[in-house]
């Protein structure tokens, strides 16, 4: 009766953290980060008063060194204050980064049964696939209703969500990956593979391409490629993989036709000049007329990084702590003349200049080194998933500041313990 008893309340703890779980990634693609660290204090109460604390070590301890090189630079945040002139302004990033020790302690050390695991994964993808449908729908109202030649394309699409085309195309790109790796694992029934493969992977790579976002589109097609050339060569023939790149490759050529828009705002790497002193827009791609005077990203991203290398190199080896790199890359600006910069008060943009920036090249060694364990660890133990997980990400952090931003975190955090466990889950 007592086994009985147990079994029951597991469950029940299991069946709630499924359900944190799935409200914590809804939430993610939302504008509403309070109610997302409502529910993150709600997994850590969860996880408080479910005891067990010797098993929870022994889960903890067997996973990724990553997450105790993670942890050790979250905890670097903080030794960076003593060097910091703007110590509350490094407070307030060190609130950030709680969930680097968090989210690894928490997600690592609880036991979920390996069906739940695989539901919540499977679920991502249909959840990305139906905030598609509805950012067409919105796009529809605001193309006949407001006559908005660009609603289906770039912020207009995934303006509701209150994230970065580029943020939601990394989401994307990771589902896409689920969806491949589990038809491959053989985790789809046949009714289930029409839906994620025939269906869902369409409309999620059409999705990519309407947000317009380079790097995202980018980073997808080096992946596909690696997994093709890594993965699939075992599984399928190499003229089989050939004519799924060549219809991969018409299926982005027909949108490419039929969505001129975006294909221009791709290829806007002409004007690649600098003139520190230009004080015009960026042009947008996506509602205004482009000029040759304006500032182009790429160019605009030039400009930010040299700005930022001119300060790694004052401060290489510890950099200028948490609390004061964002005061010294304005500085950097001003210095440079940088005028459109200094107005905007720009971030880099650039996650790997950012921590040269607050920790130098000492931090920098700490955070590639927990890259390297999770490459690692995906490597020993043949999961696929986790391994491609980890590549988008670190892909997606040369151009954005990922880590910066609260939800960033969350997402990064919670899925690299999330994908963490035994490999004959997912491998």
């Amino acid at each position: 009766m007592k086994f009985s008893i147990n079994n029951c309340y597991w469950k029940n703890i299991e069946n709630i953290y499924f359900y944190l779980f799935h409200a914590f990634f809804i939430l993610l693609l939302s504008p509403y980060w309070k109610a997302t660290n409502v529910v993150f204090m709600l997994i850590c109460l969860v996880w408080l008063s479910s005891g067990h604390w010797q098993e929870k070590w022994k889960n903890f301890v067997s996973h990724s060194p990553s997450n105790w090189l993670f942890g050790v630079f979250a905890l670097y945040h903080v030794v960076s204050l003593l060097y910091s002139d703007n110590v509350y302004a490094g407070i307030k990033e060190c609130e950030k980064k709680i969930t680097y020790l968090l989210f690894p302690i928490f997600i690592s050390s609880i036991n979920i049964s390996s069906l739940k695991k695989i539901r919540l994964l499977k679920n991502i993808p249909l959840i990305l696939g139906l905030v598609f449908v509805i950012a067409c729908a919105l796009a529809s109202y605001h193309y006949f209703a407001q006559n908005n030649a660009f609603a289906f394309y770039n912020a207009y699409l995934v303006g509701f969500t209150g994230k970065h085309p580029a943020t939601i195309g990394l989401y994307v790109n990771f589902a896409i990956f689920i969806v491949l790796e589990f038809w491959r694992l053989g985790y789809f029934s046949s009714k289930e593979k029409i839906l994620f493969l025939y269906i869902l992977t369409p409309l999620l790579l059409v999705f990519v391409f309407l947000q317009g976002t380079r790097l995202p589109i980018l980073s997808l097609g080096f992946a596909l490629f690696l997994y093709a050339l890594v993965v699939l060569r075992n599984h399928i023939s190499w003229k089989t993989q050939g004519s799924i790149f060549a219809g991969l490759l018409l299926f982005f050529m027909a949108l490419a036709y039929f969505a001129p828009t975006i294909t221009n705002r791709l290829i806007s790497t002409k004007n690649l000049d600098i003139h520190w002193e230009n004080t015009n827009p960026v042009n947008n791609h996506f509602g205004s007329v482009v000029k040759d005077e304006n500032w182009e990203g790429p160019a605009l991203r030039k400009a930010k990084a040299i700005c930022a290398m001119d300060k790694i190199k004052q401060a290489p080896w510890f950099g200028y702590g948490i609390g004061d790199s964002y005061e010294e890359l304005q500085k950097a600006y001003a210095d440079r003349h940088f005028l459109h910069a200094v107005e905007a008060k720009y971030s880099v943009h650039n996650q790997f200049l950012n921590i040269l920036m607050a920790f130098g090249f000492f931090g920098m060694a700490i955070f590639f080194l927990g890259f390297a364990s999770s490459f690692y660890k995906a490597y020993q133990d043949r999961n696929v998933l986790y391994f491609f997980f980890v590549l988008l990400v670190f892909l997606a952090m040369t151009s954005e500041d990922l880590l910066m931003m609260h939800q960033g975190i969350l997402f990064f955090t919670f899925f690299n313990a999330f994908l963490l466990y035994p490999k004959q889950n997912f491998a």
